[in-house]
């Protein structure tokens, strides 16, 4: 876009490169693994989300919506798009590499209530699912942290919640969309321009805050190497199998169930669990499989 536009006007860039402090400091526990955390820390992470789970929703929204991040700048830097760029990059993959020695067959992320395109909202179904294949399953620079044909595990109780003015196009995209398909291809021929040209939700992007029509698609996309590399996607928080239904992956009641069904196709318990970490990009050692 930085090239089209260009050709017409100088333009002059500002990127500043963050640190990736998602949790304040009396919160920071919670982005540890259990094994770095003190006494105290895990304590806090047995019974704070029974003791959640007592409060009512709008409380425990309120709560969670609260938190304010520790972000901070490392480094900001102004010129060229294209320049500036590549020093954001190198800056940016110095902070976020890991390396990690070797590929899993079943991967458990519990997801919580954040996504960029959520913010002051609930994340709805669609960013559930793009939010893990779309973002998280995609955070390698040489191969997937999952085996071809490995497992992803999704724990989120995916509430059927899609905000009033920032997720208009979401909520048709979940009630009509997917209602007949999960296809990429097939719902960019069927639907996808119908939603970029669709008047009401034009005037929903330009003055009402929502995300442009297209934006659902766009996401759902995201997600279709993972859903293809995968054997199997599993929902566990919802009560019913409604929405997992809905999204087109499998769905079960409880963490042992799905290792139980995860390991019914890799013959193994060969399990990798993710805390919420800050931001990476995985080196992912082994030979490729």
């Amino acid at each position: 876009m930085s090239r089209l536009i260009q050709k017409e006007t100088p333009i002059l860039v500002l990127e500043a490169a963050m640190n990736s402090a998602i949790y304040p400091f009396h919160l920071r526990y919670v982005g540890k693994p259990n094994r770095d955390c003190n006494i105290a820390e895990k304590v806090l992470k047995t019974f704070t989300p029974a003791t959640l789970s007592l409060l009512p929703e709008s409380l425990r929204y309120k709560i969670l919506k609260s938190v304010q991040t520790d972000y901070e700048p490392i480094q900001i830097n102004t010129g060229d798009i294209d320049a500036v760029h590549a020093k954001t990059l190198a800056s940016m993959k110095d902070q976020l590499a890991i390396d990690i020695p070797r590929q899993f067959s079943t991967l458990v992320f519990g997801l919580p209530d954040m996504s960029p395109y959520a913010v002051d909202a609930r994340i709805n179904p669609v960013l559930v699912v793009s939010d893990i294949l779309g973002y998280v399953f995609n955070w390698f620079y040489n191969k997937p942290i999952i085996k071809k044909n490995g497992v992803v595990i999704i724990m989120n109780p995916t509430y059927e919640i899609f905000h009033e003015e920032y997720h208009v196009a979401y909520k048709m995209f979940y009630d009509e969309v997917l209602a007949e398909t999960t296809e990429p291809f097939e719902m960019q021929q069927k639907f996808q321009e119908k939603y970029a040209k669709d008047e009401y939700l034009i005037d929903c992007y330009r003055n009402r805050f929502a995300h442009h029509g297209f934006h659902p698609f766009t996401v759902w996309y995201w997600a279709t190497y993972p859903l293809k590399h995968l054997a199997k996607v599993i929902l566990v928080g919802p009560k019913e199998p409604r929405v997992a239904q809905r999204l087109g992956v499998d769905w079960a009641r409880n963490l042992d169930d799905a290792l139980a069904m995860a390991r019914e196709i890799s013959g193994e318990d060969d399990v990798v669990a993710l805390t919420m970490p800050p931001f990476f990009y995985a080196n992912v050692g082994g030979s490729n499989d």
